[in-house]
């Protein structure tokens, strides 16, 4: 070999060669002034030894690989942990990511100095993987780590690290059973004796698929408030190093008695200062547990959380809500609302969404999710010019089973739906959606969770943020207008076919029981072009055409 380094030169009359023609790297025409003596610190040879074929290496060479879970973000050092694959949806669910999935999660080290960044990293990743956990212990879930402890560790986990059974959609969560942590009251003679935690497991594992996911979420809250009630006002107290989750699974029925029933009322009332309409919700999950215990065979006592609602109805009526109570739009919204330019107040997108679902509701008088996910199979489009259009609510969508129907479109709403149809692509299938905007999201996947998002900012910045109005309002509105074309003389405005259109089980025991469930579509055709005409205010008529 010739040359100052090896031998020859390169083609480019730049940098050395070695044999076999690669590109070389010569440290003296080079700004890495120190790559000899960062090489010597890596522990690697000499650098005389790397003489032939030596380029710059790799950012995570130099460094050493400290690079790991840190991330440089506008000259200012984060810390990124990853979630397992597995476990996205999981922790998603249990930290409220919006679209239910979350892959990593990233926190800011507040440094620009790389070898500060290093310090801070492994707290950082411990106080994010600690808060993790408890979420997913808060939602029932195992933590990240999940229960594994090595053989030759002297540590075993504590109460408050032991985890809570794996909420996994492959197969029904399991417990132990042997997570009991406080001691056991006197127990009654027909009383069950095993922690309810597997059993809390077994009832939500019997309703998974039966009732939303949103419900299943607000059942863990009211267990999670229920043990943070009793570790808070029993004596005495459990070690404060447990977690209520796990303290209210450690219990058996017979621990929970009437007087504890009614002190979890009154904390949530006075401690939590919850809305009595909340606190009979937060009720109303631990009840239907007990009922289950008692419906399979579990427990023969009676029900400590019988009659526990009492009052809170009365309660619910004096307590005055902060807007006042939800209530249909006012002639003089209405108005604003169909005359604003939806696009104009940072909806971007969601402006033709949001001007045409407006009118569909007040013209039908369908739910927010069952019109943001209209699709071209549910479009009825009848021959001849005799019958109206109308549009088909299924199971799928419909919220219960009185919400499987079909309502007839005014020419208004007919008009509507007639443009979203041309405005698919050419040979869409039936499941196209005619809003494709509204894409779905929340624990249950609907269509309507992004779109009730941005109604809401445009709704707020038109008749104002105390108005007690949302989307659910133009429900309001039509059930009003049947009312008033009711009374001027519609008659096929009843109220049995008001709430035939709007998706509602009839009151009356005669409509319920002994009425047919559908009745002449002529009915339904002339309730529609009535309640336009003599039940909707002129104004708001003449907005809609506009």
């Amino acid at each position: 070999m010739t040359g100052p380094l090896c031998g020859g030169r390169s083609s480019v009359g730049r940098a050395p060669v070695c044999g076999t023609g690669c590109r070389g790297f010569d440290p003296r025409r080079s700004p890495q002034q120190n790559f000899s003596k960062k090489i010597n610190e890596l522990g690697g040879p000499p650098y005389r030894a790397l003489r032939c074929c030596v380029t710059r290496p790799p950012s995570h060479v130099l460094w050493g690989g400290k690079m790991h879970q840190l991330v440089l973000r506008r000259r200012c050092y984060s810390v990124r942990l990853t979630i397992p694959r597995d476990r996205w949806r999981d922790v998603g669910a249990a930290t409220g990511a919006a679209n239910g999935v979350r892959r990593e999660i990233v926190r800011s080290l507040r440094t620009r100095d790389h070898r500060e960044a290093i310090r801070r990293r492994d707290a950082a990743i411990a106080a994010i993987r600690a808060s993790v956990n408890e979420a997913l212990q808060d939602a029932m879930m195992q933590p990240l780590e999940g229960v594994w402890v090595p053989v030759w560790s002297k540590e075993t986990p504590s109460p408050a690290t032991a985890p809570a059974p794996a909420q996994s959609r492959a197969e029904p969560p399991v417990s132990k059973a042997s997570e009991t942590l406080p001691e056991p009251r006197t127990p009654q003679p027909d009383a069950v004796q095993e922690p309810i935690g597997p059993l809390i497991d077994r009832w939500q594992t019997e309703q998974t698929g039966i009732v939303t996911n949103e419900l299943l979420d607000r059942q863990r809250l009211s267990f999670r408030l229920f043990g943070e009630c009793l570790a808070a006002c029993r004596k005495p107290p459990p070690s404060s190093a447990v977690a209520p989750t796990l303290y209210i699974r450690s219990l058996s029925f017979s621990d929970v008695t009437k007087r504890d029933t009614a002190i979890f009322k009154d904390w949530l009332l006075q401690t939590k200062a919850l809305h009595p309409e909340t606190v009979g919700a937060r009720l109303s999950c631990l009840k239907s547990f007990w009922d289950w215990a008692s419906d399979v065979g579990l427990r023969d006592a009676a029900n400590p959380w019988e009659g526990v609602h009492r009052g809170l109805k009365r309660r619910a009526e004096r307590t005055v809500k902060p807007n006042g109570d939800k209530r249909p739009f006012t002639e003089d919204e209405l108005i604003a609302l169909l005359t604003a330019d939806p696009q104009t107040n940072r909806n971007g997108r969601w402006g033709p969404a949001i001007r045409d679902l407006l009118r569909l509701g007040l013209l039908t008088g369908a739910r927010q999710n069952e019109l943001a996910s209209l699709t071209l199979g549910r479009v009825v489009r009848p021959h001849g010019q005799s019958r109206l259009w109308d549009i088909r609510i299924t199971a799928e969508v419909g919220k219960t089973k009185s919400a499987i129907r079909e309502i007839p479109l005014h020419p208004l709403a007919q008009a509507i739906v007639e443009r979203r149809c041309r405005a698919l692509p050419l040979g869409a299938d039936e499941k196209a959606l005619l809003f494709p905007e509204c894409t779905p999201g929340g624990r249950d996947d609907k269509h309507g969770h992004y779109f009730s998002k941005r109604f809401a900012s445009f709704r707020q910045s038109i008749v104002g943020m105390k108005s007690p109005t949302d989307f659910h309002s133009t429900r309001r509105c039509f059930a009003t207008f049947m009312a008033t074309a009711l009374a001027n003389g519609v008659s096929e405005c009843s109220e049995l076919v008001r709430d035939h259109l709007i998706g509602h089980k009839p009151m009356a025991l005669g409509s319920n029981t002994y009425a047919a469930k559908a009745l002449d579509w002529g009915i339904y055709e002339r309730a529609i072009l009535g309640m336009v005409k003599k039940g909707m205010p002129e104004g708001v008529r003449a907005a809609l055409d506009s």
